[in-house]
């Protein structure tokens, strides 16, 4: 998933991905998603998350999911 994919929804709480076969999300993807509460990115083919996926502009994260990936 390109960086740029959530550009401009800052107003954006919930977003779910679920069962997209995501294999890698790159690091900053969700940066400008600074209103984001809720993320799912359960049953996908996720490998690995990199911290740098949830940095300072998702400060408002309060639940992720990630369930049924390959972690």
């Amino acid at each position: 998933m390109h960086p740029d994919t959530f550009s401009g929804l800052g107003k954006l709480r919930e977003l779910s991905l679920y069962s997209n076969e995501l294999e890698s999300i790159e690091p900053g993807t969700f940066g400008d998603l600074v209103s984001l509460r809720t993320l799912s990115l359960s049953y996908n083919r996720l490998g690995s998350v990199h911290r740098a996926l949830f940095g300072p502009g998702l400060a408002r994260l309060e639940v992720i999911y990630l369930n049924h990936n390959h972690l």
